[in-house]
């Protein structure tokens, strides 16, 4: 949600869970409480954040580890529904979103979707289900997930991202699950097709989120991208 507690109209007013914002909250951090440029590792919309970081504020990026980056931002509402994600959330979009966010955050879809991407069911375990249902809890959650859904995506395509990435001349490096059933490998193809001098590393069995599913590889390529 937008906090820990319930937050008022007076206090989110104006505010929109857009990539921008996610954006904006990455370079503060980086630029604010580590000081210094930094390596960014992401996966599946953190791929997409990380290429959108880089692009903004290539001064504070060092190299961009990518896995499964998603390619896109959001998945359609944002083009059909006049509202552009500014809280508070309209009166008429809760009906939709919320029965929406209702589905979606239950537990045993939560559990059937990540069996889905996951190349090996086994590694989804209760632990990580319940995790993840942790902060659909909190209060402001149904407006939040309202907001990101019909925001607004970045100002330039993917696609334009990495061709900004190998411009400017930053370090890049891509990690593909090659069980992934959202984003295939075929995505993977394309991003090395623009990043020619990254190395691409397709895994398997791995599916959406090789960090989890294979973590010992992810880390050793990680840490060899690194040094």
């Amino acid at each position: 949600g937008f906090g820990d507690k319930a937050c008022e109209d007076t206090r989110a007013g104006g505010l929109t869970y857009s990539c921008t914002m996610w954006r904006d909250q990455a370079i503060d951090f980086i630029s604010q409480v580590v000081g210094g440029p930094v390596y960014l590792a992401g996966n599946s919309l953190g791929g997409y954040l990380a290429c959108m970081i880089a692009c903004a504020r290539p001064d504070l990026v060092k190299g961009a580890f990518l896995i499964n980056p998603t390619p896109w931002w959001g998945v359609g509402p944002q083009r059909l529904l006049p509202w552009e994600g500014g809280y508070p959330v309209p009166w008429w979009v809760r009906p939709v979103t919320v029965r929406w966010w209702d589905a979606i955050r239950n537990p045993s879809t939560i559990k059937t979707l990540l069996e889905q991407v996951y190349s090996d069911g086994e590694r989804v375990g209760d632990g990580l289900v319940s995790r993840i249902v942790v902060p659909t809890r909190q209060p402001a959650a149904a407006s939040a997930f309202a907001s990101i859904l019909c925001s607004p995506g970045s100002e330039i395509s993917f696609d334009d991202m990495l061709a900004a990435l190998k411009e400017q001349g930053t370090p890049a490096c891509l990690c593909y699950g090659k069980e992934d059933p959202w984003i295939r490998p075929v995505w993977g193809y394309r991003a090395k097709r623009v990043l020619t001098e990254a190395p691409y590393y397709e895994l398997s069995p791995a599916g959406h989120c090789p960090h989890h599913e294979v973590p010992e590889p992810v880390n050793a390529l990680l840490a060899g991208f690194i040094r």
